[in-house]
């Protein structure tokens, strides 16, 4: 099956002209507009899968380029907008929600889901897995409850809260068990470079800088450190 990869008004380009695609799978789609959507729609798709999540940032609208429309039109133009087929599909019930994470400690993961996601977002621990409470360390057995998780200790098995352990590294010797910070030496160096070197072929126009905050966006556009400065989100699909 041939798979192209491309942002949603990607798919438009004349060079995609002539293919069609029965299955379009759209991540990131919390922030697609309607209208960039057709792109991908219109290359024959039968089926449609957006993966994004309601709770993050949707697409963002600003019309105020569009002079010849009055202060009250634009808004309500811009609110139409922001009503996303992702949204609207969301609001109608039709999503499977994926409720297990991957990345965060499960006691950082206990805020966002118990704030957003009404307590069903879980943290991947599995049978196995070696956790640590304190100073104790055990093997977990089983999860038994979304807070609770069933550990073998000393040829024991006991219960631990899931908001009470952290992930074990395997076979790692912590320096101080009664302290969660540790410096840890390391052998090896670090070879340093000229940036901007005509000899290993990068120049400033190779280099961007990204920044969370548009305030420090425009502060480091007014330095003129000769290379492009953008946001995270503006510089997304480049």
């Amino acid at each position: 099956a041939m798979v192209v990869l491309t942002t949603c008004s990607g798919a438009g380009n004349p060079q995609l002209k002539g293919h069609n695609f029965p299955l379009l799978l759209v991540d990131e789609a919390t922030q697609v507009r309607e209208e960039v959507l057709l792109c991908g729609l219109g290359r024959g798709v039968k089926r449609l899968v957006m993966i994004g999540d309601p709770k993050q940032l949707g697409p963002i609208i600003s019309l105020r380029e569009i002079t010849w429309l009055g202060e009250q039109e634009r808004e309500s133009l811009e609110q139409a907008m922001l009503d996303s087929p992702f949204s609207r599909m969301h609001k109608l019930g039709k999503f499977c929600f994926l409720d297990t994470q991957y990345r965060m400690h499960p006691a950082i993961a206990q805020f966002p889901s118990n704030t957003f996601y009404q307590g069903k977002l879980k943290t991947l621990l599995k049978k196995g897995d070696c956790v640590r409470r304190g100073q104790e360390v055990a093997t977990i057995k089983a999860l038994e409850k979304l807070d609770m998780l069933v550990v073998t200790k000393e040829n024991q098995n006991i219960k631990w809260k899931l908001d009470e352990v952290s992930l074990e590294p395997p076979n790692f010797p912590w320096p101080d068990l009664t302290r969660p910070l540790a410096f840890i030496e390391v052998s090896g160096f670090e070879k340093r470079c000229l940036f901007f070197s005509t000899s290993l072929g990068l120049m400033k126009t190779d280099v961007t800088v990204l920044s969370l905050y548009s305030g420090q966006v425009h502060s480091l556009r007014q330095a003129q450190l000769g290379v492009e400065v953008a946001t995270i989100d503006s510089f997304q699909g480049r």
